[in-house]
C-alpha cells in the first residue's frame, strides 16, 4: 500500500511490486568473488538504499517529508 502526499493531496493506493530474489543476489556476490565477474549491486548503491531507509523512518517519525540531495 503506497499512501504519500502530492501538492497537498493525499494519495492512498495498492502498488504491486516485483519479486525480488535473495538468492539471486547472493549468486551474483558469489560469482563476483570466486569468478571475478563484475557485481550486479555495487556499494554506492547498497548506501543509497541504506539512505532512502533512513529517511523513510525519519519521515515518517517527524511526519514531515525529507529531501535526499
Amino acid at each position: 500500500m503506497l499512501h504519500t502526499e502530492k501538492d497537498t493531496k493525499v494519495i492512498r493506493e495498492k502498488v504491486k511490486s516485483s519479486q525480488g530474489s535473495y538468492l539471486g543476489y547472493y549468486d551474483a556476490v558469489y560469482k563476483s568473488i570466486v569468478d571475478n565477474q563484475p557485481v550486479t549491486v555495487t556499494a554506492e548503491d547498497g548506501i543509497n538504499v541504506m539512505r532512502i531507509i533512513e529517511a523513510a523512518i525519519k519521515s515518517s517519525n517527524e511526519q514531515k517529508v525529507i529531501a535526499l540531495l
